[in-house]
């Protein structure tokens, strides 16, 4: 079998049906493809539909029990019943052009190890309108023909994802090849919720080695469907995103919640070129500065600094990568908008100077990136201390930037010139007290 198609679904035998009607229609040829579906316990008449057109597709349908709403399990229950090289996945109430199994086919026959998104037109739809009602799965629209509101959201922004290609990768419509997704063994069945599920099985199919594209061919209708409100689907989206990080501690997963999704790219490209030379180094000025500190620092978290010999005896949470063969085990590279941390782990956290780059940008936006930065850092520690090295910083800026930390945790300001030279030293300190 050339291709496999998997579906997962549960009580929507009607859009079922839709997508099954669909794929009756493919030019790709029906001895080389089969239809694979997952039944996540429906109670409605799912069974039937499955029945209906079983008489002429290559239909193969699997029952998985429920626990909860989960699609990651019933997505890989249908994954691996299916037989072929290729495997495509698409959510249950899709509308699949004739030219779909076909677009994502020959994708792969010219793009080696890679795996393909297609275009969703429709994904965020939630009202049947006059276009919507006059879909027949039959006889699909041309491409042309879709109304500039449901076009997909991700189209033309193929360039703002290149550091970051997994960003694009949803799980409504995709294609890999069956033996990549075996090798990173298909969705991570512990999540729960909406969101990331998807974006978490992309991200590890790129650090697998595997190549992303977005193909704007092997493009589907999503029908509108009801669904959680924005609001609720974004709560348990956000608690996705931590466990992906958490899963990974990468640098690249950090940035969920500091910007906007289209502008995820440039922000972490912007950062990375930030921390990519200068790295701020702890010396014995700092040292000497933290010694009136030393009572409740038994349990304290370097933060901002590059390693060297001075860090070797903290935990060390870096902005600046070192190589694998020199990074301490107790160093973690991060810009510190998600730690891998519990709330209060830390006695004190001792902060670099490092968060003035961000406010020097003359951006807006990177001071409220800043404000996530000590957000973070007052969530899992009890006490900052905070290093200033530059004057430009007003104290009211200052202020405005640490008031969310500061309600939760003490905080107080060292200034001191980032340098290996003790005598410049500044033994002025401002403690901004926690309200």
């Amino acid at each position: 079998m050339k291709v496999s198609v998997a579906i997962a679904t549960r009580n929507r035998a009607k859009h079922l049906s839709l997508t099954l009607e669909s794929l009756l229609k493919q030019r790709f040829h029906r001895n080389d493809f089969e239809v694979v579906v997952c039944d996540h316990v429906s109670e409605d008449n799912t069974s039937e539909i499955l029945k209906a057109f079983g008489d002429c597709l290559s239909l193969k349908s699997v029952m998985e029990p429920f626990e909860a709403f989960d699609v990651s399990t019933p997505k890989n229950r249908a994954i691996s019943n299916c037989t072929g090289e290729l495997i495509v996945v698409v959510d249950c109430g899709v509308i699949c052009p004739p030219h779909f199994i076909e677009s994502h086919f020959e994708f792969h026959l010219r793009t080696p190890n890679s795996y393909m998104a297609g275009e969703i037109h429709g994904w965020d739809a939630e009202v049947m309108d006059a276009f919507w009602s006059s879909i027949n799965p039959a006889d699909c629209p041309e491409r042309s023909q879709i109304p500039d509101q449901y076009t997909d959201v991700r189209a033309n922004r193929y360039d703002s994802i290149k550091s970051v290609p997994w960003l694009f990768f949803w799980g409504c419509n995709f294609s890999v090849p069956r033996e990549a997704l075996q090798k990173v063994k298909g969705f991570d069945q512990s999540f729960t919720g909406w969101g990331w599920d998807d974006l978490e099985l992309g991200y590890r199919l790129h650090t697998s080695g595997l190549d992303f594209h977005m193909s704007p061919e092997a493009w589907c209708l999503h029908m509108p469907h009801p669904r959680k409100s924005h609001d609720a689907r974004m709560k348990e989206a956000t608690v996705n995103w931590r466990k992906t990080y958490n899963l990974h501690k990468k640098v690249d997963l950090e940035l969920w919640q500091i910007c906007h999704y289209f502008e995820y790219g440039k922000t972490y490209e912007k950062l990375l070129k930030l921390f990519s030379e200068d790295p701020i180094v702890m010396t014995e000025s700092h040292l000497q500065a933290l010694e009136s500190y030393k009572e409740n620092m038994n349990s304290s978290l370097l933060w901002g600094f590059a390693q060297n010999d001075l860090t070797r005896e903290f935990s060390l949470l870096s902005p600046w990568q070192t190589g694998h063969s020199e990074q301490h085990e107790s160093t973690i590279h991060s810009f510190g908008f998600c730690t891998p941390f519990q709330d209060n782990e830390f006695d004190t956290i001792v902060i670099s100077s490092y968060w003035e780059r961000l406010l020097f940008q003359a951006s807006e936006h990177m001071k409220i990136v800043a404000s996530y930065m000590f957000e973070e850092a007052s969530r899992i520690g009890k006490r900052l201390l905070i290093f200033q090295n530059s004057e430009s910083v007003s104290s009211t800026d200052l202020q405005s930037l640490l008031s969310d930390a500061s309600r939760r945790t003490t905080c107080k300001v060292v200034k001191i010139a980032d340098s290996s030279s003790s005598n410049l030293l500044q033994t002025s300190t401002s403690p901004i007290n926690a309200g």
